[in-house]
């Protein structure tokens, strides 16, 4: 799937999956689900169905009256559901939607530049979006045709600067990170709205790099070379590994520190909500670094190891993610440090982050300015 904005998804009729709210555009999919009995099981609605993209938008007769009006009222129904709403189209319909869509979207629409970028998300989808990092993992293998792009994209229509105007006025806070980025970057403008996406996009990466570090705790209570190292009250073994819950030494308190974890044990990382930054001090980040160092020299030899190591400095940005907004000296900060490539793993654009484009975001952070201005919203 490919983000556009807030919970807007395009994505092919390869994966059409029932349980999300959907719109489906393809010749061979696009109908009405006529089974009530089988709809019922299903926790997705089918918002509006066409065989083509012109029997879908374009007049009043129509479910939308132009590409602003759908655009407008899957937003409306992402923010009315919570839901993600995903736009699943053939693929003659998939090149007219998002030629349609950065037509909408960029100041300046060029249409080699979307073409290149159009490439870079099919790619990155295709690399990594259709296995464990998907919300369609498990709906098989396949590939995303955008042959003759540009000449649809050179063929669609580009909507009234007022309707524009109107959509980006309502919608910008919502957009995909990366658009904020390359208006930022490009002219400083929407510097609020990157703010706060990037805050989301730190926290969920701080969530995973803590819960590793917290992983590599429990996993390796058994392995004595490894805690021998870490200041324990006693040896565990396989008959006492549960007392650690009740060892006051400074990891185990640290990785069971209820003001921090919402749970004592191991969760799947959420954009800061299982772990309480605000709580996290000084202190508290000194103990992840040194537990850093420690798993480290102990597995040298494990590239994962090396990984975490290189991460240490990401604690850095704890605070930047602490109550209050992201200070503009933290935000160029930031950016200055993501650019340098010097963790394997960006804070902002993790390959595991299925709503941002890794290789769309590293252009931008190493483009010049007549290459980032393509892909600026204002």
């Amino acid at each position: 799937m490919l983000h556009l904005f807030k919970k807007v998804y395009v994505a092919t009729d390869h994966i059409i999956d029932v349980s999300f709210d959907r719109v489906v555009i393809s010749a061979e999919h696009g109908y009405e689900f006529y089974e009530p009995a089988a709809q019922d099981m299903q926790p997705g609605t089918l918002l509006a169905h066409a065989k083509e993209v012109k029997n879908l938008i374009g007049s009043k007769e129509l479910p939308y009256m132009d590409t602003m009006d759908m655009f407008d009222k899957l937003g409306d129904h992402t923010d009315a559901t919570g839901k993600r709403v995903v736009v699943y189209c053939d693929s003659k319909a998939f090149k007219v939607i998002m030629a349609l869509w950065f037509k909408l979207i960029f100041a300046k629409p060029n249409a080699d530049a979307c073409v290149d970028l159009l490439e870079s998300m099919v790619f990155k989808y295709e690399v990594f979006n259709q296995g464990r990092f998907s919300g369609n993992a498990g709906l098989g293998q396949h590939s995303i045709d955008i042959s003759g792009f540009k000449k649809i994209f050179n063929g669609a229509n580009k909507p009234t600067a007022a309707r524009r105007k109107q959509f980006i006025t309502e919608n910008k806070a919502a957009l995909s990170f990366e658009y904020l980025l390359a208006t930022y970057l490009t002219n400083g403008k929407m510097k609020k709205e990157l703010k706060n996406v990037m805050k989301i996009l730190l926290k969920k990466d701080l969530e995973k790099y803590l819960y590793e570090l917290k992983e590599i705790f429990f996993a390796h209570l058994l392995t004595q070379r490894f805690t021998e190292t870490l200041g324990l009250e006693k040896t565990y073994d396989f008959t006492n590994y549960n007392e650690i819950l009740e060892d006051k030494s400074e990891f185990p308190k640290l990785f069971l520190d209820k003001n921090i974890w919402k749970s004592p044990y191991m969760n799947i990382a959420s954009s800061g909500k299982n772990v309480n930054f605000d709580a996290i001090t000084d202190k508290h980040i000194k103990s992840f670094q040194k537990f850093t160092k420690l798993a480290g020299a102990c597995w040298q030899e494990e590239s994962v190891y090396e990984f975490v190591k290189s991460d240490v400095s990401k604690l850095d940005f704890v605070k930047a993610v602490s109550a209050g907004e992201i200070t503009d000296k933290e935000l160029d900060t930031i950016l200055e440090v993501e650019a340098t490539y010097e963790h394997a793993a960006g804070s902002f654009f993790s390959i595991d982050l299925e709503t941002v484009n890794n290789y769309f975001v590293q252009g931008l952070l190493d483009g010049k300015k007549e290459f980032r201005e393509q892909y600026a919203v204002m």
